[in-house]
């Protein structure tokens, strides 16, 4: 099962030459393994990984000018490859 203590936030944290950084943090009280994909809104991968441990925390900057005019989306996947959570990124 997917763990439902688990809680995750998205935000924008701030900015690098000129180009946004969003942060995810979570606390996973399991300690499973979840993949986290960065989409754009045609459903191309643009960046995954895969995290584990108790207390995760994650800065991704994202150069706007190379991904062009298009939606993003995070999406958080449990170890099966279920998806937890998706969140539409604000782009600034």
């Amino acid at each position: 099962k997917s763990p439902k203590n688990s809680s995750f936030q998205m935000y924008v944290a701030g900015q690098i030459n000129q180009c946004p950084v969003y942060r995810l943090e979570f606390d996973n009280q399991l300690k499973n393994e979840f993949q986290i994909v960065w989409k754009d809104k045609f459903g191309t991968i643009l960046y995954d990984e895969f995290v584990s441990g108790k207390q995760i925390i994650r800065n991704y900057m994202i150069d706007l000018a190379e991904i062009g005019n298009t939606d993003l989306y995070v999406e958080i996947n449990d170890q099966y490859g279920r998806r937890i959570q998706e969140f539409k990124m604000d782009k600034r």
